[in-house]
This record gives structure tokens, sequence and C-alpha cells, in this order.
């Protein structure tokens, strides 16, 4: 029922008058518009003093109340010093509905329930399955808050938190409850590269029963990149998958696997007649990486034709965050004994820079420091290329070249 703006106000004023028991029922009913009055009257009433209403809340969620969970997650985050404790104490108690409820609480405090990190991760071994999917996702909405966020910082700062309890994940992609084993993926696939040591329970995923949790398998060993080589030939039987969405997720963690994935190039080359279009996109991406790049990284070190070799650096370039597994050949290039090579290598190493940071940098600081004065002069001018980049810390040696 829609409710116009100033009956609900009118509404909101009456229910704050309401005593605390009537309000908590309020919350429970179903009435979305009569829940939604209720929080605004008990948060006004513990606006000021958070524990009037806290043993009450706590208390209701034994009913398993999922409106009150929420509602206490969300009052958690203005007063997360007097909540906090409650819900983590809360985690060991004997009442499930209360261990169940308050994990979902701190799903919905965000990044301000970090602290609780270590009881979400006990309560991911629960031996209540409830329990367990509950403090699962709380993980996962914790992440999933930060994802696309501009603030780096807090995203890595979260993923440190979380990266402790692989232990705990990895058991979780084995639990019988295939929610809990739908969120530990979702988990891994924020973690990016940290979820390396999982890759062998990912790959047990890619065969789940539920389509979800292959796909999402799919998305972590694509997110962990390079060191998922060992899930390469799971990965190829998943490009046969009945589910499309596993397929295109298969040819795209190919992609970022990169070298070790060239024994898929047949079934890539099959996945090119894919009936859905997605598919066939993804294998022709991955195919394009795979096949190409081999070739341009042999030509680069081995044609005699020096024209050849910068042509083969520039195509190189090209592929931004696919031709990671190019950065050493082209560190070895800056040392040709042709300068034109040099200087495209540094080029190369310079644009690729930009987008794979960690990888570049140290190819380029060691040649900064190279005996010779060819290979010094390129490594610079693949720091210029590289441009605002650069950490802070590398522009002391950057500029005590001024003086080579």
């Amino acid at each position: 029922m829609f409710l116009p703006n100033h009956l609900a106000f009118s509404l909101a004023d009456g229910m704050a008058n309401l005593p605390l028991d009537e309000a908590l029922r309020a919350l429970k009913g179903r009435s979305s518009e009569r829940r939604e009055e209720a929080a605004r009257a008990l948060e006004e009433i513990g606006k000021d003093a958070p524990e009037k209403i806290l043993p009450q809340l706590l208390e209701a969620l034994k009913d398993d109340s999922y409106e009150t969970a929420l509602f206490l997650g969300k009052f958690g985050t203005g007063a997360p010093e007097k909540v906090l404790p409650k819900l983590q104490h809360a985690l060991q108690d004997s009442n499930t509905n209360l261990r169940s409820g308050a994990a979902r609480a701190l799903g919905a405090m965000g990044g301000a329930a970090i602290p609780a990190i270590p009881q979400l991760g006990e309560a991911l071994q629960d031996s209540n399955e409830n329990v367990r999917a509950r403090a699962a996702e709380a993980l996962w909405r914790m992440l999933n808050e930060l994802l696309g966020s501009t603030h780096k910082s807090e995203m890595q700062k979260m993923q440190q938190e979380i990266a402790p309890l692989m232990p705990q994940l990895r058991q979780a992609l084995r639990d019988s409850s295939g929610e809990v084993r739908s969120f530990a993926a979702y988990i891994l696939t924020c973690l990016g590269k940290a979820a390396a040591p999982a890759v062998p329970q990912l790959q047990e995923a890619l065969r789940d029963s539920l389509a979800k949790i292959r796909i999402a398998a799919a998305e972590a060993l694509e997110a962990v990149g390079e060191e998922a080589a060992a899930a390469v030939p799971q990965l190829v039987e998943a490009l046969k998958d009945d589910e499309w969405l596993v397929r295109s997720a298969a040819a795209k963690a190919l992609k970022a696997v990169g070298k070790e994935a060239e024994v898929a190039v047949p079934q890539l080359q099959i996945a090119l007649k894919d009936s859905v279009a997605d598919v066939r996109s993804a294998a022709a991406s991955t195919l394009q990486v795979l096949v190409a790049l081999p070739r341009h990284l042999k030509v680069l070190r081995q044609d005699p034709d020096w024209r050849v070799q910068v042509a083969a650096a520039r195509d190189v370039e090209s592929m931004g965050k696919d031709a990671a597994m190019a950065v050493p050949q082209l560190a070895e290039a800056l040392k040709d004994i042709n300068q034109n090579v040099c200087l495209a290598a540094a080029h190369a190493l310079g644009v690729l820079g930009k987008d794979l940071p960690k990888q570049v940098l140290p190819k380029l600081w060691e040649a900064l420091g190279d005996f010779y004065e060819s290979i010094r002069q390129a490594a610079a001018y693949g720091l210029g290329v590289m441009g605002k980049e650069i950490p802070d810390e590398v522009l002391p040696k950057v500029l005590a070249a001024l003086k080579d």
C-alpha cells in the first residue's frame, strides 16, 4: 500500500510514542510501510542511548526476524562501539536463531563490522547450516559493499582482514549447503589474487551441481589469474558446460591464466561456434591473447630485423593487462644492442606499467641502476611513459638519475 508523505510522517510521529515492545512487534509486521515507520520510531528511542533498546533488539533476534536483524545492523553503523560487542558475543550464544541473526546484522553493518571478522570466521564452521550461511553472507556483503569503490585502500584492508580465513573458506566450498558454497565462492571472487590458496577447491567447484557456484568458481579463478594455472584442465572442461554463463566465465578465466592455458586453444576454437554470442566473444578474446602473444614474444627476442622486433613490442603494449606474461621478455629487450629495440621495449613497459605497476616497476627500477648507459636511459624513458602511476618512493631514484 502506498502512503502519501504527509500520512507517513504522521504515522511516524504516532509510533515514536509507542512502547518499545509494540514498536518491536511492528518491526516484524507484514506491512512494509509499518515496518519502516517502526524502524524510525526505534531509531528515535535509541538515538541518545542505544543501550536502552539493545537488550530488547537482541532478544527479538531469537524470533529469527529478518527485519529485526537488518534494522539492528543498520542501527549499529551509527553506534558501532555499543552494538558491535553485543553482536560478537551473540555469535557465541547457544540459541541458533540469535547466532544467525547476529551474523545477518553484522553483514548489514558492512565495513563497520570489520572487527567481527574473526568471529564470523568461526561461525563459518558452526554446527548449524543457517548460521554458516549467514556468516558467509555477512563476509560477502562486507566485501561487496566496497566493490567498485574509489578508495582502493579500504578494499585492500578488507581483503587483508578476510584473507586469514582462507582455511574456513576453502572448507566452506565443500559445505553440504549450497548457499554456504555459493557465498564462499563469491567471497573468493572478491579476494582476487589472495584467493590463490583455494585453487584446488575452486577446481572442484567447477563441477558443482549448482550452476551459480560453477560460475562463481570460474570468476574466482579469473580473479586469481596466472596462479590458477593448475585449474586449466577443469576450465577447458567447463567450456562444454550446459550453462552458457559457465562457458563464458571459463573462457575469461583461461584468458587471465595466460600462457599456461595454450592447451585450451582447440576447445576455444570450438567455442567460437557457440550458440551464445557472449561465449563466442569471450572465446575470441582469449584466443587473441593465447595465439598472438606467444608469436609476438618469439619475434621480439628472435627476429634478426630490429624493425620487426620494434613492431612486435608495439603490438604487445596494445594488449594491456593481457600482456602480463610479456613483461620479462620486454625487460630483457631493454638490454638489446639496438637502441631502437631498447626504447620500444621501454615504451611498451611504460604503457603496460599503467595497468601492471607491480610487475613492471621492479624491472624498470632495476634497469635504472644498470652499468650500461643505454639501459639506464631506456629505463628512465619507460618510467616517464608510466607518468603519474609511479609511486612516490620511486621518485628519489628518478631525480638522482638527473645527475647521471
